[in-house]
């Protein structure tokens, strides 16, 4: 007989603008590389919602390829 393991990955993606703080009880959900001191409203909203639903969460600051902006903007004006 042969068994199927079927492995289910959800991504959530948005621009948050989420803080989380780099306290040792976080690591689980938010992993071991944190930058700020403390979290801002908006990193507690994160933080709770991936515990209630088992989500890890994946910070990413920069698209495209390499270290290269690629020309490109984000709503503030900032490169990207």
């Amino acid at each position: 007989m042969m068994m199927i393991i079927v492995i289910i990955i959800i991504i959530i993606m948005g621009d948050f603008n989420a803080k989380l703080c780099n306290k040792e009880y976080l690591q689980p959900v938010a992993g071991p590389y944190r930058k700020h001191g403390s979290s801002n409203e908006n990193g507690n909203m994160l933080i709770q919602f991936a515990i209630r639903n088992r989500y890890c969460t994946k910070e990413m600051e920069t698209f495209g390829t390499g270290n290269k902006s690629c020309g490109r903007r984000n709503h503030r004006g900032n490169k990207i």
